[in-house]
């Protein structure tokens, strides 16, 4: 009976053995919240481990003028943005290491536009024997391409006024949610429409709303009807073909800021008239953001007109995202002669597939300042220019 005892006895203890040894490999693997954090200056975000009790060592390892870490708790810590640029944040929990790299934006000293300084000629002291060559041996100087204008009207569309609704940042556990867009979505020009819902945005040079429209609007900035938006759902999923019309095409206001955000697709670029528009600012921003896994391609065509506009600010941010793709096709009328400020202006998304068409007229205009255009994963900007 002894025997038996000590033979359970030592099985037991055998058994617990087995399992305190086996509990280790068994153990989560702490994460980190977020291994990207990009954040604009002056705002703050929480930076959480999850899957593990034990005290975390926060430090930053790179660009400690950009971010400053603040409330540093055992599982978690506060991160500050404090200056535009990069950052690298280190997370050590035992002997493992984990990092979360942060974009800081804006704002930041505006774009500075290079003039173009007039070309000297190889030799300033004329001579009599030099004969004028059929050719010039110099390039031109720019040329402008012909600004393409609506007829004479005192009408065109509003300004949008950019309503939106924020989406929950953080979960029931209080953990950040991570979307391929940010946390606004915006509605249509300030209707009960969400922009989210509307899957092709087209411009029509007419101002007749059909009989199959399911809702119209006044969008003219006089209240005069000169310019109307109707939506319908013709496959009725739920989501809209919305057009906005006005006759021989679309005025746009000095203020598009915001005018083809948040849409699923734009047709009819053709019929916008943008010539003396200022504020051209967030006008793509989120464009196709509920479809992630979708290529895609926004041809402006050679008429958009940007000769007037002042602010680029974040004209085409979160245009594509990490699973897809997006070509971005400029034309010949895209300039950058008046604009002083473009902070990510062409941060399209995380896809390093990326392409941005650019005349070979602009071709010197358009390296304006890469670090305001916030390039994807330190990637040279240059890689994603093709010149037509």
């Amino acid at each position: 009976m002894r025997t038996k005892n000590i033979a359970m006895i030592l099985t037991l203890a055998l058994t617990a053995g087995l399992c305190q040894t086996a509990a280790p490999s068994q153990a989560a693997t702490p994460k980190l919240s977020a291994k990207k954090l990009t954040m604009k200056v002056g705002k703050t975000a929480a930076l959480k481990v999850k899957k593990t009790s034990k005290k975390a060592k926060w430090s930053i390892v790179s660009g400690k003028k950009n971010i400053r870490l603040t409330a540093k708790k055992k599982t978690s810590v506060k991160v500050k943005a404090v200056k535009a640029g990069k950052a690298k944040i280190s997370c050590k929990i035992g002997k493992k290491k984990l990092v979360c790299k942060v974009t800081v934006y804006g704002p930041i000293p505006p774009c500075v536009i290079p003039t173009q300084s007039p070309t000297m000629t190889a030799s300033e002291t004329p001579t009599a024997t030099v004969e004028p060559t059929s050719t010039p041996t110099q390039t031109p100087e720019v040329t402008k391409v012909p600004v393409r204008t609506h007829e004479p009207t005192e009408n065109r569309i509003m300004a949008e006024p950019a309503k939106y609704t924020e989406l929950p940042s953080e979960d029931e556990n209080g953990l950040p949610i991570s979307r391929y867009y940010t946390n606004k979505r915006y509605y249509f020009f300030g209707t009960d429409v969400l922009r989210k819902d509307i899957e092709e945005l087209t411009f029509s040079s007419s101002d007749k709303v059909p009989e199959e429209a399911v809702q119209s609007f006044d969008l003219s900035e006089k209240q005069n009807k000169s310019v109307m938006a109707w939506y319908t759902d013709k496959d009725k999923n739920g989501l809209y073909e919305m057009t906005i019309g006005q006759d021989k095409g679309v005025v746009a206001n000095s203020n598009s800021a915001y005018l083809c955000c948040d849409v699923g697709q734009v047709d009819g670029i053709e019929n916008l008239y943008t010539t003396g528009v200022k504020d051209m600012s967030y006008m793509f921003f989120q464009y196709r953001a509920d479809a992630p896994f979708e290529k895609a391609v926004l041809d402006l065509g050679d008429n958009f007109d940007t000769s007037a506009v002042e602010n680029m600010d974040g004209m085409f941010w979160y245009t594509s995202h990490m699973f897809s793709a997006i070509t971005l096709r400029l034309g010949k009328a895209f300039q950058f002669d008046n604009v002083k400020n473009s902070v990510l202006a062409f941060q399209l998304g995380e896809s390093s597939n990326n392409k941005i068409l650019v005349s070979k007229l602009e071709q010197k205009n358009f390296i304006i300042a890469p670090e305001h255009n916030c390039v994807v994963d330190e990637v040279g900007f240059e890689k994603y220019i093709i010149v037509e």
